[in-house]
């Protein structure tokens, strides 16, 4: 169970940048009272696995989605309900605007609102997505949060427990602890790396060194110029 956290301000390169994730047959988790926000990809991303819970989060502003699954073979993945979800377009809902079956992962009570435009479920309507089986009792409105706090009452249409992240984060003597380690360390400047490299090199394997019709036992690479 992973409850009662804050994340915030996730980076990433040209991969990954999600606040909750379950990597490759993550199983049997149970996410709930996390209050995620600005993340370069989705609030929630799933490699795979089988019978995950997310309930009572809340997700705002991830970059480019809010929550994605990538392998959509197994069955009872995970269950996203009593959750709101505030986004702003161009950002989409769902990652890759999958449409996902009920029997694969199942949305219902849920709120959900983009802030810069129309709720698009993969291209489909909210009427039309429940059409489908899916968020049959979840509904498109603005929760006005003020960051856990809804201040209106829409947030009870959905079945969500308002929750408190005061506890969240280091305390005590451990953050004492922290603290100090963080008064003296010399951070790194941050380097925005471009998504592709600055250069252009060649690539040349024509495989006649390995043995027909056998798989190529390694690879490797070799550079002329060290600084490349």
């Amino acid at each position: 169970v992973v409850r009662g956290n804050v994340i915030s301000g996730v980076r990433r390169h040209n991969y990954g940048g999600w606040g909750l994730y379950n990597d490759a047959n993550s199983s049997h988790y149970t996410w709930e009272n996390n209050y995620v926000w600005d993340t370069d990809d989705g609030g929630y991303y799933k490699n795979f696995g089988v019978d995950n819970v997310l309930r009572n989060n809340i997700f705002v502003n991830g970059e480019t989605t809010q929550v994605g699954l990538s392998r959509k073979t197994y069955k009872n993945s995970f269950e996203f309900t009593r959750n709101i979800v505030v986004y702003s377009s161009p950002a989409g809902l769902f990652r890759s605007n999958d449409t996902i079956a009920p029997d694969i992962a199942r949305f219902d009570r849920n709120i959900y609102w983009n802030t810069n435009g129309e709720v698009s479920f993969s291209g489909k309507t909210l009427k039309q997505w429940q059409e489908t089986g899916q968020d049959k009792n979840s509904i498109v409105a603005n929760p006005e949060l003020d960051a856990t706090t809804p201040k209106n009452e829409n947030y009870k249409k959905i079945g969500f427990r308002p929750f408190s992240t005061k506890d969240a984060g280091v305390k005590g003597e451990m953050k004492r602890k922290l603290d100090a380690i963080l008064a003296s360390y010399r951070f790194p400047p941050i380097v925005n790396c471009p998504p592709e490299p600055q250069w252009d090199l060649d690539f040349s394997e024509d495989f006649s060194e390995c043995e027909e019709g056998k798989t190529p036992a390694s690879v490797g690479a070799h550079t002329e110029k060290k600084d490349r």
